[in-house]
This record gives C-alpha cells, sequence and structure tokens, in this order.
C-alpha cells in the first residue's frame, strides 16, 4: 500500500521514475499553475487508492465468509444436525 502510494507520488511530481530529480528540475520553480494541478491530482489518486483498497478487502471478506457458510452447511447435512 505505502509502496503505491508513494510511487505514484513520486511519479506524480516529478514526472520521472527516480527519485533524485525534484520538481524544479522537472518542471520549473515558477509554474505554479502545474504544481497546484498536480497536487490536487496526487490528492484524488490518494482517495482512488484507498477506496480500493478497502472495497477490495470488503469483497475479500465476503468471499471468505461465504466459503466459511458453505462448508459450515455442508458439515451440518453430512454429519447431521446437532440439534
Amino acid at each position: 500500500m505505502s509502496v503505491l502510494l508513494s510511487f505514484v507520488e513520486q511519479l506524480m511530481t516529478t514526472g520521472r521514475l527516480s527519485p533524485r530529480e525534484t520538481m524544479a528540475e522537472a518542471v520549473g520553480e515558477n509554474d505554479a499553475y502545474h504544481n497546484s494541478r498536480v497536487k490536487k491530482i496526487v490528492r484524488r489518486m490518494r482517495i482512488q487508492i484507498w477506496a480500493g483498497t478497502f472495497v477490495g478487502f470488503f469483497i475479500a471478506l465476503c468471499i471468505g465468509a461465504a466459503f466459511i457458510a458453505v462448508v459450515s452447511k455442508t458439515n451440518q447435512t453430512t454429519h447431521g444436525d446437532p440439534d
């Protein structure tokens, strides 16, 4: 998760994969419009990454719960109901 977030921020702020290049080298120091747009895009991408993480975790929980329910129901029908 943190690797993806740092990758996105590095790629968006420098425009390159090299961590040594600064924003001033990539775009210029006085490009305030570009810098503000990059900040907005990075913020949106962070929100999307976190939302995707939570949705994926929720889907995995639902699938796991479904497997547990099926196995539990199968064990009750094959071994008899303990009640």
